[in-house]
């Protein structure tokens, strides 16, 4: 390759790592949009939490899709290592999400009424919610997008005058 040729390449190379740069810093210093999350826990019977588990293990396709559909962006069951019948769901949804309880449009599908149904009568009394107390989120810029800070922070940790 000759010594112009080269040159050029290389400007090229330079051009698009900067551009890619610039667009990659764009794009992580956009602020996330804030979205609703909810968390709740229930507890499962006992003698069903291995089928309760089992069943969230190849959940129905109709119910995720309904999920989906009615603006759930993420979705997670937990259960407490040290009581595997304390579960706690968390929920990110959209700002236009739709109503996921009985008579809601997610639930007109027999097949997803089926499936929630079944789960809130055989293997758990219902979803309780919690309150948030903090919420960090990064959204893989490794910088803060969304802090639910309501408060300026107290250095001094253990001063209660800071609970007036």
């Amino acid at each position: 390759m000759s010594k112009p040729a080269m040159a050029s390449f290389a400007l090229g190379v330079a051009a698009g790592a900067v551009l890619g740069a610039l667009w990659a810093s764009r794009r992580s210093s956009a602020k996330e949009t804030r979205r609703k999350r909810v968390m709740q826990m229930a507890k499962v019977r006992p003698d069903r939490v291995k089928l309760y588990r089992r069943h969230h293990q190849g959940v129905w396709p109709e119910v995720e899709q309904g999920l989906a559909g009615s603006g759930v962006e993420t979705i997670s069951i937990w259960s407490d290592p040290k009581d595997e019948c304390s579960l706690f769901m968390y929920l990110e949804l959209a700002d236009d999400a739709e109503d996921l309880g009985p008579g809601s449009n997610y639930r007109a599908n027999s097949t997803v009424r089926e499936w929630e149904e079944t789960m809130e009568t055989e293997f758990h009394a219902g979803w309780a919610p919690l309150e948030e107390w903090y919420t960090l989120k990064a959204a893989g810029s490794r910088a803060v997008q969304v802090s639910t800070n309501s408060l300026p922070p107290s250095y001094n940790i253990m001063d209660e005058s800071v609970l007036k």
